[in-house]
């Protein structure tokens, strides 16, 4: 898998486990148990693979819009 379904995976998955680490802080929060320890060890998991899968997303989204412009400026058009 490359480019533009890879990239929309990562998308996906980052908002999911944003979604996921939304849910979980406001069930901890409800319960009382916002900062034990293993809530405090899943929350830093989620938040990094939220920023992976984000930045991995943001990037991948660059370099294929850099190679279209490549791309574009390469092709002959009409008239020219």
């Amino acid at each position: 898998m490359t480019g533009g379904p890879r990239t929309r995976l990562y998308a996906l998955s980052a908002v999911a486990c944003a979604a996921w680490l939304a849910q979980q802080v406001y069930s901890a929060a409800r319960q009382g148990q916002l900062l034990y320890w293993p809530n405090a060890i899943l929350f830093v998991c989620l938040l990094i693979f939220i920023g992976y899968a984000g930045y991995s997303a943001v990037d991948g989204w660059r370099k294929e819009k850099a190679a279209k412009d490549e791309g574009s400026k390469g092709a002959k058009r009409p008239g020219n």
